[in-house]
């Protein structure tokens, strides 16, 4: 049986590989979000699996995820790694050609989409109470429950957080935009997430496009960042204890370095196998988990949270007392015994939660609907399709409801920013009133 794992193991890996070139690099879509988004949460964790033996969590009520001795977890992730490799050939194939080159607005575009997540992730931070004091967690929570416009604008400021980066790189690679540009936007969002959100995904954001912008100096880069690892993997381990005691006492610097000199104080980390911080791994510890407990401990949901959430996401609870939770928390509640915590489970969990055995054939089912969708609306607004590549990537980390609330996030985008194209043509047009024949004189002489 190790054998064979370690054969699949080094088939899914050449796979990918494979299919990281076969990526359109000048058009990135949701598809690619995919297959970029196994590569970083599940073939690069599961490669460190190998050299270290398991992921384990000290604060997790299951694990540790051993690959040789948990063969069918081990073989379900192939078999899921199996289904996003067909899922990439399948949507690439379709999504040969047929794209209008429109000009969605450049530079003008980004910083209405940059104006609108400040917007939107300020008011979460401000209404959610994390700047009055205490746990952030606990606060959001209580927030969420007084005040459904907050569970909105939240997701929607996930959402732009995400499609910000998609957007200037796909404008950078059809060069509407210079690198430079690209960089300070991406440095700028990542920097105004920390500050905010405490987010930390937001840097792995910036460093998968700075990738793909210099991919063909993707060797020099790994060599030059692999000293680094140490650093970034023990500020990951402690990040999740800095965020969560960092607004006990209310926003201050001193709040800040109390926060971190007392996760540092009780850091748990020791070696390498803390890497795993920056891949998520612990997500593979609960998809685990599920392979082993899900129609004992923890029930088969028939698609209520799969198909039916992401279709219902923006009912309120108040007018369906009943309508299905979110996935995430249901397993935090029946993993770890506390309510309202979310735990994440890869890109497989909620298939496999609410289909058990059927569970590849409704993931392939989803993933394409979800990349046709995307695809017709990027034939229309191609800005679309950069966005889209990130809420690929994150569906990694969340759940399927996710995609379809980045759907509508995109749809309230576009409806702005053709709202402010109004004051701004007005406003050329009051300029070229004002300078009369000299604009007249310029545009016939074809400057």
């Amino acid at each position: 049986m190790e054998g064979l794992l370690l054969c699949l193991y080094v088939l899914l890996m050449m796979g990918t590989i494979a299919r990281f070139r076969s990526i359109n690099y000048r058009n990135i879509q949701f598809h690619d979000g995919i297959l970029v988004g196994m590569g970083f949460f599940l073939i690069a964790p599961i490669t460190l699996t190998l050299i270290y033996g398991d992921i384990a969590s000290a604060e997790m009520r299951a694990g540790p995820y051993e690959p040789v001795a948990d063969w069918r977890t081990s073989l379900n992730l192939a078999l899921g790694a199996g289904v996003v490799l067909l899922f990439h050939i399948l949507a690439s194939r379709l999504s040969k050609g047929g794209y209008k080159k429109k000009a969605d607005g450049g530079v003008g575009l980004i910083l209405v989409l940059l104006f609108l997540y400040i917007m939107c992730a300020v008011f979460t931070f401000f209404y959610s109470g994390r700047a009055g004091g205490g746990h952030w967690q606990g606060n959001l929570e209580a927030s969420l429950r007084s005040n459904p416009l907050l569970i909105i604008i939240g997701n929607f400021a996930n959402v732009y957080r995400g499609a910000i980066f998609g957007i200037l790189y796909n404008f950078w690679s059809n060069g509407k935009v210079t690198k430079f540009t690209v960089i300070t936007f991406g440095f700028s969002v990542c920097l105004v997430d920390i500050l905010i959100t405490f987010n930390r995904i937001t840097f792995a954001y910036f460093a998968i496009v700075i990738l793909l912008m210099f991919r063909k100096h993707f060797l020099q880069i790994l060599l030059v960042s692999l000293p680094l690892l140490p650093f970034i993997s023990y500020f990951s381990s402690l990040w999740t204890a800095i965020r969560g005691l960092a607004l006990m006492d209310g926003y201050s610097i001193s709040g800040f370095m109390n926060a971190f000199e007392t996760a540092r104080s009780v850091s748990s980390y020791s070696d390498g196998r803390s890497t795993n911080a920056i891949f998520d791994s612990e997500n593979i510890i609960v998809f685990d988990w599920l392979v082993k407990h899900t129609g004992e401990y923890f029930p088969v949901l028939y698609g209520s949270t799969f198909i039916v959430r992401p279709l219902t996401v923006f009912i309120p609870s108040t007018l369906w007392p009943n309508k299905p939770g979110v996935f995430g928390v249901d397993v935090g509640t029946s993993l770890q015994g506390v309510p309202g915590l979310a735990l994440n489970s890869t890109l497989f969990g909620e298939a496999y939660g609410n289909f058990l055995y059927f569970w590849p054939l409704a993931l392939l089912s989803m993933l394409y609907l979800l990349s046709w969708i995307f695809r017709t609306l990027g034939r229309r607004w191609s800005f679309v399709n950069g966005a889209s590549f990130f809420i690929g990537f994150a569906l990694w980390r969340f759940d399927m409801s996710s995609a379809f609330i980045g759907l509508v996030a995109l749809f309230a985008f576009q409806f702005v920013f053709r709202l402010s194209r109004i004051p701004i043509q007005a406003l050329l047009a009051a300029r070229i009133v004002k300078s009369g024949p000299r604009i007249r004189r310029m545009n016939f002489s074809g400057h």
